[in-house]
């Protein structure tokens, strides 16, 4: 332990069911130089029981006890302040990595002259897993920020230390605001592919938080445009991180279907803009809002007509015809309250995840169901944006016409 190459930070809170495929996976990496730093945040499940198990097998597992619950920044902020090595990484207890994973990023080092080693990332959601490529070094070349997930890389403790970076405590998307700090910091920056941290969402994590006014006054955004007023950074990165912050806004609207809330983030939005050093080349998205001349009420018609998907196009779909809306996440609401208001009958919902049964009172069906039905009265309303071009490649590999069998959002 006199070398240590790694410290891996570790924040524990009720994960027992996830955490010894987190441990399984830091205590067996090739790399064997490392420390595993866990801060046990007062779990309330037998998290720390499985902690000292590891402990006294394996003496590179530190465990740290609070002794009162301080949230998942403070955690990593006293694994920093307690790490030894040369580089610090993060692992989330209910995610894992690659066996590989930390002796590839460190041996990518340049002899410890770069600063931060990137890896890749794969997500995990309701049992279905794909592969998420971080904008590898086409962008970071061109001195373009990295992807914002922070736990795919390792970054030099040094870096960390002198910088004083932590973790904003009590705060939302605390880690976007890590980010942005580190990234402005420093160009000497490496990724490295075919190695992987496994990201898992689940239904009960931060990831799923609801968005509330109390979560609103908490969010990053706000310490991170006050981070970047008071630095002297380029214009294009200001512009950058600016552009960012109205973007997770755009998110956190989208996601919620409080009008009382979704004028809260206007408001903010606001501020931001009128506040910001560079609002003259502000660029958003074409036909989304204009700040410039707008108000409050007018950017929110516009924001609320944006994030609802134009059903002006759907065609009116006869009554001997069933409907169908294929996609069961935050554009599904949003069909099914314009379908309502258009005196339109869905029959079910659509969706390929066999753990999903019901959404909003309706029945979901695996897309089969209907692809492979020889009676082909029934129309389709892709409600996914994200996923629109994809699902429709599927509804053509059927034989469905867009227009006359489906219809897609732009």
């Amino acid at each position: 332990m006199n070398d240590i190459k790694i410290s891996v930070i570790v924040p524990v809170y009720n994960v027992e069911l996830y955490l010894r495929r987190c441990l399984d996976s830091l205590v067996n990496q090739t790399l064997k130089d490392i420390e595993i730093i866990c801060i046990n945040d007062c779990s309330p499940d037998n998290s720390i029981v499985i902690l000292e198990e590891y402990a006294k097998k394996d003496k590179r597992l530190k465990i740290i006890n609070f002794e009162k619950n301080q949230g998942v920044s403070a955690a990593r902020n006293i694994g920093i302040k307690q790490a030894r090595g040369e580089y610090i990484g993060f692992c989330d207890s209910d995610d894992y990595v690659d066996l590989n994973f930390f002796e590839k990023l460190y041996e990518n080092n340049n002899d410890g002259k770069l600063d931060i080693i990137i890896g890749g990332l794969k997500v995990k959601h309701r049992n279905k897993e794909k592969y998420d490529t971080l904008p590898i070094f086409e962008e970071i070349s061109k001195k373009k920020f990295p992807n914002l997930f922070f736990f795919v890389a390792i970054y030099r403790r040094n870096l960390l230390k002198n910088n004083r970076i932590k973790f904003p405590p009590f705060v939302f998307c605390e880690d976007v605001f890590f980010c942005c700090k580190i990234y402005l910091l420093t160009k000497k920056i490496k990724a490295i592919d075919g190695i992987f941290y496994h990201y898992i969402i689940r239904e009960n994590s931060a990831t799923t938080t609801t968005i509330t006014k109390n979560v609103l006054k908490r969010y990053a955004c706000k310490h991170i445009f006050r981070f970047i007023n008071k630095k002297n950074i380029s214009k294009k990165n200001y512009l950058y991180i600016f552009n960012l912050i109205f973007e997770l806004y755009c998110h956190i609207f989208y996601r919620t279907k409080n009008d009382n809330i979704r004028k809260f983030i206007i408001k903010n939005i606001f501020k931001f803009y009128y506040e910001c050093k560079y609002k003259e080349s502000v660029k958003f998205k074409p036909g989304l809002i204009k700040l410039k001349t707008g108000n409050i009420k007018s950017l929110f018609l516009e924001m609320s007509k944006y994030y609802a998907l134009d059903y002006k196009f759907i065609p009116r779909i006869p009554d001997d015809v069933k409907l169908y809306s294929w996609g069961t996440g935050a554009d599904a609401y949003i069909i099914l309250k314009q379908c309502k208001e258009k005196n339109q009958k869905i029959t079910a919902f659509l969706d390929s995840d066999p753990s999903i049964k019901e959404y909003q009172g309706y029945k979901v069906l695996r897309p089969e169901y209907l692809l492979n039905s020889t009676n082909k009265k029934f129309f389709i309303l892709i409600n996914s944006r994200v996923y629109a071009k994809e699902i429709a490649k599927i509804c053509k590999k059927a034989g469905l016409k867009e227009g006359k069998d489906f219809w897609k959002p732009n």
